[in-house]
């Protein structure tokens, strides 16, 4: 599938249209809109195309050699040499590094070396209040969510609530930029930045440098998928995991995954339509089984988010949901 530019839309537009709409088919309790600023690529930023009459031949070929004064930026591009990174990525990684914007993150290596999951996180999402504006989501789109899951055999109740526990519906898709979040990440697994932020306890330790790796992988994905689609990589906003869009999904989750689900030829997870094809795709291809045991759609749900209390949350807002139709 082609995906052309402009598949991250304005997710204000997207929440507001989608929420508007419900509100309008059915009463239901008011559902609080964060406001989030829009991350379709601005015109004239980064990654313009090469025919731009401003660009030049240097732009297209890598450095010689990356220097930075910040060694965060440095480590950062020296892990992404070691790890393989051609010519073409390394490039594009430090166009993105260089770019004034590019800031470290600090509080993100905090986040991931320290979260815990536990039930209470999920408690929220699962009371009757939650369980109504739910319902009411579901009533109002249900048309639209069925006819799009339907080739993949995943129920809508158990798709609207991964969109409400995930985003709540598009209205908080979150707030950190996905780059600076993935390259952040992407130092874990130095020991002189473990030190400097006091994350060097062996379980924090252990953690950051699995995470590094991992973070990397996205961060590579993510550079060549904004760059193919002419997109600022600057200006996308995600979670502090790294993942964005309605279904926040990650940066290789999207290549995968990622489905057009009202035949418009864009890939836009900010839309409705594609973020319900996209997580009835990723729920379809890893397994899912309405007729199994609780233990095994347990363990399906998993492969999106793996914890315990968020897949426990995800199903027994569906069933609830499931209930009441």
């Amino acid at each position: 599938m082609k995906i052309k530019p402009g598949y991250f839309r304005n997710p204000n537009a997207a929440a507001a249209a989608i929420v508007g709409f419900a509100l309008l088919t059915i009463v239901m309790v008011p559902v609080i809109i964060s406001s989030l600023g829009s991350v379709a690529a601005p015109p004239g930023t980064a990654h313009q195309a090469t025919t731009d009459p401003v660009s030049t031949a240097e732009d297209t070929l890598p450095p010689a050699v990356f220097t930075s004064d910040d060694p965060h930026k440095q480590y950062m591009h020296q892990a992404a040499a070691s790890d393989g990174w051609n010519s073409e990525e390394l490039r594009l990684l430090d166009r993105c590094l260089t770019d004034p914007r590019a800031s470290f993150l600090p509080g993100i290596l905090e986040k991931n070396a320290t979260h815990v999951e536990t039930p209470a996180l999920y408690h929220p999402q699962v009371t009757p209040e939650a369980i109504s504006v739910s319902y009411a989501f579901y009533i109002a789109n249900r048309s639209l969510i069925d006819s799009v899951a339907l080739p993949y055999s995943v129920p809508g109740t158990l798709i609207v609530a991964i969109l409400k526990i995930e985003t709540n519906f598009g209205t908080f898709i979150g707030k950190q930029t996905v780059f600076d979040v993935l390259w952040t990440l992407g130092t874990g697994d130095d020991k002189d930045v473990r030190q400097e932020f006091k994350l060097n306890d062996p379980d924090q330790s252990k953690r950051l440098t699995r995470r590094a790796r991992w973070a990397r992988e996205q961060l590579r994905e993510f550079v060549s998928l904004t760059d193919s689609n002419r997109l600022d990589p600057l200006a996308i906003k995600g979670s502090w995991a790294g993942a964005f869009g309605l279904p926040q999904f990650i940066p290789v989750s999207y290549r995968l995954y990622g489905r057009d689900g009202n035949g418009d030829g864009i890939v836009d997870l900010f839309v409705l339509p594609d973020a319900v094809a996209s997580i009835a795709c990723f729920l379809d291809s890893n397994g899912w089984d309405s007729n199994a045991s609780y233990k095994r759609r347990r363990r399906v749900i998993m492969t999106y988010n793996y914890s315990i209390p968020y897949a426990e949350a995800i199903l027994t807002l569906a069933d609830s949901l499931s209930k009441r139709l």
